[in-house]
Order: structure tokens, then sequence, then C-alpha cells
């Protein structure tokens, strides 16, 4: 795998634009729950200084792109602020054979009522305690590197990095691909409403018009 993504030393890529602008159209974030200030892509963020973890999500709804080193404190986490009324939009590596990746879906939700496919490729697993969507992304992503500053840290601290800078040239797309999880409460119980907004979408690195793809919202059980 991509040692740019993977590396143990570097976690904190950033979340495309193109693709979170798609996702923020559909969900309309309150807060991104997992960004630092070079890669946040909402004005509210919850920085590793403020510990999102420890963050009240009840009332939020949330995206989150965490470090693969925290993924599954992150789902465990968000399962827990779902069941008492928020929503979670979670950006992960597709690792369906992972416990945690089994434990935040099917095991999540409770008694399963219901299960199918939206026409936005979402499978939706409706539960007594949760509902949750699973949407697998059929292109790999881009992800953000730190911008280059002179005394930049994380090239004093990280080689890939300071590689990367020094070539001028952005990491190579991820060489696994990304799943979306959407954490939403069981239905009948209140949601928060979706917020109506112009996304900013564009084409991205490898000519993915997001435009062209219908929103993960298009579907939701109510």
């Amino acid at each position: 795998m991509n040692a740019n993504l993977v590396s143990s030393k570097f976690q904190a890529w950033g979340t495309p634009r193109p693709f979170f602008d798609w996702l923020d159209a559909a969900f309309g974030f309150t807060v991104d729950a997992c960004a630092e200030k070079w890669n946040a892509k909402l004005p509210r963020f919850w920085s590793p200084e403020q510990n999102g973890l420890m963050q009240d999500g009840r009332g939020e709804v949330k995206f989150c792109n965490p470090e693969y080193g925290a993924v599954e404190a992150w789902v465990e986490k968000n399962v827990h602020d779902v069941k008492r009324g928020g929503t979670a939009i979670n950006l992960v590596a597709s690792r369906v054979d992972a416990d945690w990746f089994r434990a935040c879906t099917e095991g999540a939700i409770g008694r399963q009522r219901r299960s199918f496919f939206s026409p936005a490729r979402v499978w939706w697993l409706v539960g007594s305690e949760m509902t949750v969507g699973i949407y697998h992304h059929p292109h790999r992503l881009w992800f953000e590197y730190p911008p280059h500053r002179a005394g930049c840290a994380w090239c004093a601290t990280n080689d890939e990095v300071r590689a990367i800078h020094q070539r001028k040239k952005k990491p190579s797309q991820a060489l696994f691909p990304s799943s979306v999880i959407i954490m939403d409460p069981p239905v009948g119980r209140p949601r928060i409403p979706l917020r109506k907004h112009a996304p900013r979408l564009v084409v991205d690195e490898r000519g993915v018009d997001y435009r062209s793809l219908p929103l993960l919202s298009l579907g939701r059980p109510s």
C-alpha cells in the first residue's frame, strides 16, 4: 500500500474537497469532527487539542474522516452519539473484514427490521437502535497533504511529506477503496433536518464530476 496514506508517522491526510462537497450537499454537516486547521472543510471543526472524542455529538451532523489508527475509537464514539439523537457520516477505508467495520454497521443496529439498496448505491440497514447506510465509493480518492510552508513541522518529522514537497507533487491516489458509513437515529425518532444549500461541486483529479452522481441522502428510510 502507498506509504504516504498508511504511514504510522503521519495519518492526517485531508479529505478531497470535491468528495467532501458532494457529501455536504447531501447531509449539511454542522462540524468537521476530525480535523486540523489546514485540512478542515468547515469553519467549525474539532481539532486534536479539542479532542472530538470528548465532545458531545448528540445534536450534530458530524463529518468524520478519522486517522487510520483512531478509526475504531471514532466509530465507537459515533455509535454512542447517534443512538442518542445525532448523525455521523464516516469516511473510512473499506475494511469490510475488520471487526470495527462490522461492529459499527450490522452489529450496531440492534434488532434488524429491514434492509435494502437505494438508487444512490447505499445499502441501508434499518434496526431498532440505529439506521445505517453503507456506500462503497467506486473510485480511489486523492487525499490532500499539508501545504508547504517555511519551517514546515510535517517536513521535519515525516520523510514522505518532505519528499512530496521537494517534488512539488501530490501523493498518489489511495491504493485502497473508501467507504462512507452513514449513522442515523432509528426510524421514527426525530432526525436533524437536512440543510438545503448550493454545494461547490467540481471535478476531481481523476476527472470524476460529482454533479453526475446521485446524493447519498436520496432513498433514506423515513
